[in-house]
């Protein structure tokens, strides 16, 4: 088992998302054993979500943390 990790908010591996806001990679696949990853992402309220997309070798979740 590995030792515990704090990130805190809007710090990780940063990078561009799919609708042009940053995301950050709090963990990822090497951290977690291919388990699973966390990314953060924070828009406008209205903002357009992602576009419409499948993916075939994984899952994908989403929790709203707040909402106007």
């Amino acid at each position: 088992m590995s030792d515990p990790m704090v990130i805190a908010a809007g710090q990780g591996r940063l990078f561009r998302g799919p609708t042009g806001a940053p995301m950050a990679v709090k963990i990822d696949g090497t951290a977690t054993g291919a388990a699973y990853s966390l990314m953060e992402y924070a828009h406008a309220a209205g903002a357009r979500g992602p576009p419409p997309h499948v993916h075939r070798q994984h899952e994908e979740a989403f929790r709203v943390l707040t909402a106007n």
